[in-house]
């Protein structure tokens, strides 16, 4: 039987590895994000049939709730969901007295009540299976946030701290939930990712980690799928730190 698992913040950096993972391995993939054209050329790129992208702003609650409504109603997959990627993540960086109030809101939109709604909303498709899935992509930043970073860091500790509680309330429904607290990952959120290989502001970056190098989106995308795979089968409300050791300095 073929498994099909959502993404959010699927058209590029960890959410795109996540989907290629997942297609790779024989799953349905539906792609979530905001950018049509990339969100394509992420499902074409992917092995398999079956994909299909959605377009959708997470900033947006009416368009969340629309996006749910269709996919319960016409349920554009093989079988039922088994998996939920809540991967989509926006950071506005600036001093706490410069962020606006508009700020906070929109990042604790998208990085935490999209997921929120998304997974709240699709419930039902979850609960059809024996076992289904939730995992949540929070940030080292929940637990230990730096300067400019604090309505950020912020929805990342909301969003990890509703993992575990999700995860106690829906043990006996047959849904695991947890989190992956990726470090300093090579994605477009990051001004760096532009900067080439063994470029002078690379070298810094990659000096800042205890392993001496920056992570990569595959990194996070091999964590997130063990979190869907029987190794974790006694796994949940548990948060899986994969920083390359920066959280120890």
């Amino acid at each position: 039987m073929k498994h099909s698992v959502l993404i959010t913040g699927a058209s590029s950096g960890i959410g795109a590895k996540t989907a290629e993972i997942f297609a790779q391995r024989n799953y349905e993939v539906l792609l979530l994000g905001r950018n049509q054209d990339r969100l394509d050329q992420v499902a074409q790129s992917l092995p398999g049939e079956g994909h299909k992208t959605f377009s959708v702003d997470l900033n947006d609650p009416k368009e969340i709730n629309n996006l749910c409504t269709q996919l319960i109603k016409e349920r554009p997959f093989t079988n039922s969901l088994s998996a939920l990627i809540n991967n989509a993540g926006i950071i506005d960086k600036s001093l706490f007295d410069k962020t606006s109030l508009e700020s906070w809101r929109q990042q604790f939109q998208v990085n935490l009540f999209s997921a929120i709604e998304l997974t709240k909303n699709l419930s039902p498709l979850l609960f059809e299976n024996k076992t289904s899935f939730v995992v949540n992509v929070s940030s080292t930043l929940a637990e230990k946030p730096i300067p400019e970073t604090l309505a950020y860091s912020s929805s990342k500790a909301a969003l990890t701290s509703w993992t575990k509680g999700l995860a106690l309330e829906w043990a006996n429904k047959g849904v695991r939930v947890n989190a992956v607290h990726p470090g300093l990952i090579d994605t477009p959120i990051h001004e760096f990712h532009t900067d080439s290989e063994g470029s002078e502001n690379r070298q810094f970056m990659d000096s800042l980690q205890p392993l001496k190098k920056v992570g990569s989106p595959i990194h996070i995308a091999e964590m997130i799928y063990f979190l869907t795979q029987p190794p974790s089968e006694w796994t949940t409300g548990s948060t899986f730190t994969v920083d390359g050791g920066i959280q120890l300095l």
